[in-house]
């Protein structure tokens, strides 16, 4: 298992771990966005391609609504809090792919694949992204984008958006696989790997992403997403490293 080995290296190396402001010094680029990024010309092409797809998408929604709520009892929408762009929260919509919680405190903060318990259909839908798919409104209403970095928890931002949250994005694909890949790493250490190693991983290939988009490269990450095109080579990376460096493509 590739998070075999990085259990090993984040307990025994005697290696540092860059902190959030050492990421931030080591990030020049963090507070430039692309002119695409910037452009109102995004939020148009976000809402075209969103309504375009709605003959596809609303009977998407609809079979997945009823084969979610006759699976499992609870809500047919899993809500969360989430932080958007210049730190508005907003409520994110996604399709329930877990068993209601007892209590709000009995949901892990850092998912993996060995920590919680999926309904009898979650596993398909997150294997296929269908959970995700209700966050088209949240693009339609201007909470999110189809490309950006992804919404985070509060306790997960290290630094403020400055841009709408996506609902695909440059870390999203270099982290498709990443439930699977944390699962090997030991409880006690996992919300310090995720904070040290992974978060700012993801803020460095996000930050640099977002101040080269553009058109074309927001039309190829869609394509890689739904096509689901990821081989996994940055996250086997980082993790065999230990370190939030990454080898930008």
């Amino acid at each position: 298992m590739v998070l075999d080995e990085i259990g090993a290296d984040f307990s025994t190396s005697s290696k540092p771990v860059a902190t959030s402001s050492e990421m931030q010094a080591e990030d020049p680029d963090r507070e430039n966005l692309s002119y695409w990024s910037r452009s109102s010309m995004k939020r148009i092409f976000d809402c075209i391609c969103v309504l375009c797809s709605l003959p596809v998408a609303l009977p998407i929604l609809f079979a997945t609504s009823i084969a979610v709520m006759i699976t499992s009892r609870g809500p047919i929408f899993f809500r969360q809090d989430r932080v958007g762009c210049g730190e508005k929260h907003f409520t994110i919509f996604k399709f329930r792919t877990m068993p209601v919680p007892s209590s709000t405190n009995s949901r892990p903060e850092v998912t993996t694949a060995s920590n919680q318990m999926l309904t009898p259909i979650g596993s398909f839908l997150r294997r296929r992204k269908l959970d995700e798919l209700p966050q088209i409104f949240n693009v339609l209403r201007g909470n999110m984008s189809l490309v950006g970095p992804r919404p985070k928890l509060a306790s997960h931002q290290l630094f403020p958006l400055i841009c709408r949250p996506g609902i695909t994005g440059r870390a999203t694909i270099a982290f498709a696989a990443e439930e699977e890949a944390l699962s090997s790493i030991p409880a006690a250490q996992l919300d310090s790997l995720y904070r040290d190693v992974v978060l700012p991983a993801k803020q460095a290939l996000d930050s640099r992403y977002m101040s080269s988009a553009t058109l074309i490269s927001d039309l190829r990450l869609i394509f890689r997403t739904l096509t689901k095109r990821d081989d996994g080579r940055e996250l086997r990376q980082l993790l065999s490293s230990g370190t939030p460096s990454l080898h930008y493509s």
